[in-house]
């Protein structure tokens, strides 16, 4: 499946030329990073956190802890919330002293 994903992703990217090397703008890998965030942000990526609360939610209950649901909640938030805390990362800016 994950290879199946990265198999699309470097098409996509191929196809629409964000892959070519060196161009100088800093865009190189606008098309896929876009893709993804939508993908994450989107329909997708919340069905996909709301699978990892359920599937939390039924071992935590089978296993009579909280930790498998706690797990999956953090990672129903890191799919979520990721592209925007690695575009802050990467476009902040220090003030000069």
């Amino acid at each position: 499946m994950s290879l199946c994903l990265v198999f699309v992703l470097l098409n996509d990217a191929w196809a629409t030329g964000g892959a070519g090397g060196g161009s100088g703008a800093g865009t190189e890998g606008a098309g896929i990073l876009n893709h993804v965030k939508g993908w994450m942000q989107g329909n997708y990526g919340k069905a996909i956190a709301l699978a990892f609360v359920v599937v939390g939610l039924l071992a935590s209950i089978k296993s009579f802890t909280l930790w498998a649901f706690v797990i999956g909640l953090g990672a129903a938030l890191g799919i979520v919330y990721t592209p925007d805390m690695i575009d802050e990362v990467f476009t902040a800016t220090l003030p000069l002293l």
